[in-house]
C-alpha cells in the first residue's frame, strides 16, 4: 500500500489479522451486482429490500448498512456484464499490488466512512444509490493510482490509460459537487481512505517536483550569466567573444589584450610612425 497515514499500524494489523482477509472481495461486491441486476429486473420492488434506510437499519435491518453497494450502476444487461468485468479487472490489479488483507481494510474503511456520513446524513444519502458511484470511484482510483499506464481498450475499440479514465471519474465528482455543493459531505468523507493513503505522496512528490524546477532555474540563471560574461575583450574597441564570437584576441607583452583588427591596426600606426621619425 502506497505511503500514507498510519502505514506501521495496517501492517500490524495485517500480521495479526490477514488470515481473516476475504480473498477477491471485489469480486464478491461485482457478482452481487450482478445479482441484484437480475433480482430486480424480475421484481422491481426488491430494490428497495436492499436501499440505504437509516430509519430501517435503525429497526434491525443491519444489511442495509453495506447493501447499497451492490446497486447496479446501469439498466443495461450488456452494460452491467462490462461493469462486472471491469470490477474483476480492477479487483485482481489491486490484489496483486496490495494483498487481500488491504484490499479488504480499504474497502471496509471506504464503506464505514460512506456508512457513517449516511447516518448523519440520510437525506443526502438518498437510497444509497450515489454512496455505491462514490464507493466505486473511491476504489477506482486506489487502482489508477498503482497502474496510471495501464491501457484498456474504451467501448472495445479506443485505448485508453487508466489515468485519463480516472480523471473522468475525478470531474464527474466535481461537476456533481458543483451542481449541488451540499454533495461535497459525501464525496470528501467517501475519499478519505484515497487521500489517506495516496495524498502525502502526492504531496511529496509535488515539493520535489518544485525543488527541482527552482534548483534548474536557479542552474540555467547561473549558467547564463557566466555565458554572457566575456572572456576576451579588446582594450581599444572594447568588442569581446560574446558580442563577436568569430574574432580572434591577442593579449601582448604588457598584458593588454586586442582583438586582431586593432591589433594590425596598431602596428600599421607604430610602423607608420617609426617610418616618419
Amino acid at each position: 500500500m502506497a505511503s500514507g497515514i498510519g502505514p506501521k499500524i495496517v501492517a500490524n494489523a495485517e500480521r495479526k489479522f490477514g488470515h481473516l482477509a476475504i480473498p477477491n472481495l471485489l469480486h464478491w461486491v461485482a457478482g452481487f451486482q450482478f445479482l441484484v441486476f437480475v433480482l430486480s429486473a424480475i421484481d422491481p420492488n426488491y430494490m428497495s429490500l436492499i436501499s440505504f434506510n437509516r430509519d430501517a437499519i435503525f429497526s434491525g435491518q443491519v444489511w442495509r448498512l453495506f447493501s447499497y453497494l451492490f446497486f447496479p450502476q446501469t439498466n443495461s444487461m450488456f452494460w452491467i456484464l462490462i461493469s462486472v468485468f471491469f470490477m474483476w479487472f480492477v479487483s485482481n490489479g489491486l490484489e496483486s499490488a496490495w494483498g487481500s488483507f488491504r484490499v479488504n481494510f480499504y474497502i471496509l474503511a471506504t464503506m464505514f466512512c460512506l456508512t457513517g456520513i449516511g447516518l448523519i446524513l440520510p437525506g443526502l444519502a438518498g437510497n444509497g444509490s450515489i454512496l455505491s458511484v462514490i464507493f466505486f470511484c473511491n476504489v477506482f482510483f486506489a487502482f489508477a493510482s498503482n497502474y496510471p499506464d495501464q491501457q484498456i481498450m474504451l467501448m472495445m475499440v479506443i485505448p485508453v490509460k487508466i489515468k485519463y479514465i480516472a480523471w473522468m471519474y475525478a470531474v464527474y465528482l466535481l461537476l456533481m459537487f458543483l451542481g449541488i455543493p451540499l454533495m461535497g459531505l459525501l464525496i470528501l468523507p467517501g475519499l478519505l481512505p484515497y487521500l489517506a493513503i495516496f495524498a502525502p505522496g502526492y504531496i511529496r512528490d509535488i515539493r520535489n517536483s518544485s525543488k527541482a524546477t527552482s534548483r534548474r532555474a536557479k542552474f540555467n540563471s547561473e549558467a547564463g550569466s557566466s555565458e554572457k560574461e566575456p572572456f576576451h575583450t579588446c582594450v581599444i574597441c572594447e568588442t569581446n567573444d560574446v558580442t563577436k564570437p568569430e574574432l580572434e584576441f591577442r593579449v601582448i607583452e604588457n598584458g593588454d589584450e586586442y582583438c586582431l583588427t586593432c591589433l594590425e591596426q596598431m602596428k600599421q600606426k607604430d610602423s607608420a610612425d617609426s617610418e616618419s621619425s
